[in-house]
């Protein structure tokens, strides 16, 4: 028993995205174009040869060298290889070798489309820092060592760097970076069970409860509790992004309106005044593209907070595994009347998200059950339950009370009663240890 129970440690790789300042873009872009031509020259090798497909990795590595590159012997020899890389600049060896790995993952995959990101090995990156990377990069005659400031997230120290990605949107470069982060305990939730005396479980509600969490022992007793608030205040942010979105709409609806009205067909792309309404729409439109941007990173912060919230609650309680509702697949808000039927303002699938990478770096594991009668029955006796608020009358279609009373007379907080639920449906899994 002792040997199941020990902890086994492992890794985690988690990729954090970083926003490069916009410094020599066009050689970015023109690194970014050799390496696509570089990948679709060993792509197309190995369309035509894909018995070669059939061989190790480091096998088919070698492989190509010799015959895009050639050997040093057949050099001296003037052997030609069979598929030069002609036409091309110099191209350097780890610059080759991540454009032959890419080529070859599209042919496994029998990608249609070749047009890949850049994967940096070590040759073609140094100086990582915390704020800066140096890249080196071809600026359409020669290769160069540029030196890029970055932002975004902060890398943990803790974590080891692997090969980063060159990403390119647009006008924007992005370096997308693997992490790999130590992990002090990677044994399954069936492995946990067998030594774990305590869980927590945890529901997702909506107003200003985000989440609401209880312990439960082995036995289904609760033990503690515990509220995660922040929606009202939220709610009052988005309120106001919202506003200002209808505003916008409203303002541009009754503009277009009046500019139908007073101007003819044939000069609609010039009011006379200077202004022009194909701009205006144009304007419009990125205004509201960024208060809905801005609303999205409201719901971000707020589901990070929280579950670190959770995530620190139960690392104070020495919980192993935390269980919550199954909501992985799309959720029909309109039969889901609680949830104000806006996916912009519930956010348990978020906080879920998120919770279960932060704390599987912690050790602990994040584990779910299906979420079928748990916030309309009751955790004692299973009875259909109604809902009310403070002064009000219960009903079973008061999706939004914050409180709950049962056929049986069992009362109290719905949160904690779906929270409960959750708990004790997933240890129905695990009756041997139930008395």
């Amino acid at each position: 028993m002792e040997q199941k129970s020990k902890n086994r440690t492992g890794n985690k790789i988690l990729t954090y995205r970083v926003r490069l300042y916009d410094r020599h873009f066009s050689w970015l872009k023109a690194t970014k174009e050799l390496y696509t031509q570089v990948v679709q020259h060993f792509f197309h090798v190995l369309q035509q040869e894909e018995e070669l497909l059939k061989e190790s990795d480091f096998s088919l590595l070698r492989t190509l060298e010799i015959r895009c590159i050639g050997t040093k012997e057949m050099k001296a020899a003037g052997i030609r290889p069979d598929y030069p890389l002609t036409g091309f600049p110099k191209i350097p060896l780890y610059f080759r070798r991540s454009a032959i790995n890419t080529a070859v993952d599209l042919a496994r995959k029998k990608a249609g489309t070749v047009n890949p990101h850049i994967t940096l090995y070590k040759g073609m990156y140094q100086n990582f820092t915390d704020t800066t990377i140096e890249l080196k990069l071809f600026n359409g005659e020669k290769w160069v060592w540029v030196t890029y400031p970055f932002t975004g997230r902060s890398l943990p120290p803790e974590a080891e760097r692997l090969s980063p990605m060159l990403v390119l949107e647009k006008r924007t470069a992005w370096l997308e970076v693997p992490l790999s982060f130590e992990v002090q305990d990677i044994r399954t939730v069936k492995e946990r069970m067998e030594t774990e005396e305590r869980i927590c479980a945890v529901s997702f509600p909506d107003h200003d409860v985000l989440a609401a969490a209880v312990i439960l022992s082995r036995t289904g007793e609760e033990l503690e509790q515990k509220v995660f608030r922040g929606g009202n205040e939220k709610e009052d942010q988005r309120r106001k992004l919202s506003a200002r979105i209808h505003t916008s709409e409203e303002s541009r609806g009754m503009e277009e309106r009046r500019n139908r009205s007073d101007v003819r067909m044939e000069t609609v792309s010039d009011c006379g005044d200077g202004s022009n309404i194909t701009g205006t729409k144009e304007n419009s439109a990125k205004e509201n593209a960024a208060l809905y941007a801005g609303i999205h990173d409201l719901n971000r912060y707020y589901a990070h907070r929280v579950s670190r919230q959770i995530l620190a609650f139960c690392q104070q309680q020495n919980i192993k595994i935390i269980v919550v509702p199954n909501y992985e697949n799309a959720l029909d808000f309109r039969d889901k009347q609680y949830l104000k039927t806006d996916g912009y303002r519930w956010l348990g699938r978020s906080i879920i998200k998120n919770l279960k990478y932060k704390a599987f770096q912690q050790g602990i594991l994040v584990t779910s059950v299906r979420p079928y009668h748990i916030s309309d029955c009751c955790s004692e006796c299973g009875e259909k339950i109604r809902k009310y608020n403070e002064g009000h009358t219960a009903g079973k279609k008061y999706y939004g009370g914050k409180l709950f009373l049962c056929p049986n007379g069992h009362k109290g907080n719905a949160a904690f009663n779906t929270a409960r639920n959750v708990g004790k449906s997933f240890l129905g899994y695990f009756p041997e240890k139930r008395s």
